[in-house]
């Protein structure tokens, strides 16, 4: 209970980290913030090939199925590998100043649905 009254205390640091990742995700980049929907999209398009024409399943409309498991499956695969290394990336922040060092990879989750999401 104690660990949660403290990350709720340090909310705004949480809100501002977020903040702070998703105005820097795809600053300088040519494309910008279309890579959120180029990556999945492209990925959407290999897998339907792949199974849809090669492999040839009987699936009508198998793009959707893909859809809908390949964007929280991105989702889930970037929060856990990105999730298990935040604390090692931010080790600068880290050894500064205090907080609870929760708040990184929450901060990085919810950046990371917030960019699901959109």
């Amino acid at each position: 209970m104690k660990t949660i009254k403290e990350i709720y205390e340090y909310r705004e640091m949480i809100f501002s980290l977020v903040r702070r990742d998703l105005q820097g995700r795809y600053k300088g980049s040519i494309l910008g913030f279309f890579w959120t929907f180029l990556n999945p999209l492209l990925q959407l398009c290999v897998y339907t090939v792949v199974f849809s024409i090669i492999l040839r399943n009987d699936i009508e409309q198998y793009y959707l199925f893909l859809f809908v498991a390949l964007v929280p499956w991105i989702f889930f695969s970037t929060s856990v590998s990105g999730g298990a290394s935040v604390i090692w990336s931010q080790q600068d922040m880290v050894k500064k100043i205090y907080f609870p060092r929760q708040v990184l990879p929450i901060t990085f989750v919810t950046s990371q649905f917030v960019n699901m999401f959109l």
